[in-house]
């Protein structure tokens, strides 16, 4: 499959990166005190996961957008596409 420009000539992770530079500064004796951000060190409350299921339920909050969003995209899921992986 050939990937679009687009995707090829994406920066890289930002936090890709980062974790590798914490690794290399662990393996060379570093102690490197974490403070990211977003990665949960411990499980959600269970409240929040039973809120969660519950909405979840719900068959308005698992809908598919109303919009018919990009037309080529579309006409390209159902017709099939020339093995190129963009919409642009």
């Amino acid at each position: 499959m050939q990937l679009s420009n687009l995707i090829t000539n994406l920066p890289p992770y930002h936090f890709a990166s980062a974790k590798k530079k914490i690794a290399e500064r662990q393996a060379a004796g570093v102690d490197v005190i974490n403070l990211s951000m977003g990665d949960p060190d411990l499980p959600a409350p269970q409240v929040v996961l039973d809120r969660l299921c519950s909405t979840l339920q719900n068959p308005e909050n698992t809908r598919y957008p109303e919009y018919w969003g990009c037309v080529r995209c579309t006409r390209l899921s159902r017709h099939g596409s020339s093995g190129v992986s963009t919409c642009a």
